[in-house]
């Protein structure tokens, strides 16, 4: 019946006044079962209820004056019910609005009672320990994020650092990404195909310089630079270039690691030998060449000719580059 499952509820608890409803209730209902003639079986055993003939002839008799006394315990046990039902309603408010306060005004669902976290007791030294745990741990990370960052960069800046330089641009990475550092410092670009490129500009204190950019056979990474410096017609002109240039080179990398400057006749001062020499350093009996080493690589300086003019040049070879091009040259055998 809805009274004992009701009831079973009421039994849960240990409220003193709910208890006390239970018993109001409990007395009223035996009562009620005693006008009726019933009495209730053992529940163990399961037997029935047993109902008396003579009471239950007089229940049954709209004479009996017993109705009224009926009526009255079947009220007072429904107002009880419904009183501790009242109660069990306002308990289950009270521990709601504990738990979850509400606005009146407002209508509220489930979506309104999210899954609650766990607070943190400012008093609590274990709260604090963890606090400072899982701070201490971030700032770790952060501290290890930052320094693998700057191990990466001074790493990459290594890497460029060991590169032989041309106008404050290390002889490394693409084509293209050299030629945009020569731009920038100030070099025009004429042509740029078949992995080389040719540019103009000044440089070491010479106007309208020629500057090719090579780069692998086999592979887009600039590893060589060649500069032409101005055409000479002239031997002592010519003479005069080399001279400069090779004395600001063994300022700047010391003494050349191998030196051939030598012509092969005794000229003896006559007028013609300036013209002489050209024409050995053409057929390649004059020769003028040094070479300046360094742990990035070398720098080369030679007399050179074309079909009708002289000039000198510069030969940039990167090290690490330049052994990727013999590595290369290696793997073609």
């Amino acid at each position: 019946m809805l009274i004992f499952g009701f009831t079973n509820q009421i039994n849960a608890t240990d409220n003193e006044e709910l208890n006390g409803l239970w018993e109001m209730i409990s007395s009223e209902w035996e009562e009620f079962l005693n006008i009726l003639g019933i009495t209730e079986s053992n529940e163990d055993t399961g037997d029935d209820k047993e109902v008396n003939p003579e009471k239950s002839e007089k229940i049954s008799s709209p004479q009996n004056d017993s109705t009224s006394s009926i009526n009255l315990v079947v009220k007072k046990v429904i107002d009880s019910a419904l009183d501790a039902a009242e109660y069990m309603g306002k308990e289950t408010k009270k521990r709601l609005d504990k738990s979850y306060p509400t606005d009146p005004n407002r209508n509220y669902n489930l979506d309104d009672y999210p899954e609650e976290t766990p607070q943190i007791n400012p008093n609590n030294k274990e709260n604090d320990n963890a606090s400072n745990y899982h701070e201490q741990t971030a700032t770790e990370n952060v501290v290890v994020t930052k320094k693998n960052d700057l191990a990466k960069n001074e790493c990459v800046a290594s890497q460029r650092n060991s590169h032989l330089k041309f106008k404050g641009v290390p002889i490394d990475g693409t084509l293209e990404t050299f030629v945009k550092g020569m731009i920038n410092v100030g070099f025009k670009l004429n042509s740029m195909e078949n992995r080389e490129a040719n540019l103009s500009g000044d440089f070491a204190g010479f106007k309208d310089c020629e500057v090719y950019v090579f780069t692998l056979h086999n592979k887009n990474l600039v590893s060589r630079i060649l500069v032409e410096f101005q055409n000479q017609d002239q031997w002592k002109y010519l003479l005069s270039d080399y001279t400069e240039l090779k004395e600001m080179l063994t300022e700047k990398y010391g003494k050349p690691s191998s030196c051939i400057e030598k012509c092969p006749r005794n000229y003896d001062g006559r007028e013609e030998s300036d013209n002489m020499k050209l024409f050995d350093l053409r057929s390649g009996e004059c020769k003028y060449t040094s070479t300046f080493s360094s742990p990035k690589g070398e720098v080369i300086l030679s007399m050179e000719h074309g079909s009708l003019y002289y000039f000198v040049s510069l030969i940039y070879k990167d090290k690490i580059n330049s052994e990727d091009v013999k590595k290369h040259a290696i793997d073609d055998l």
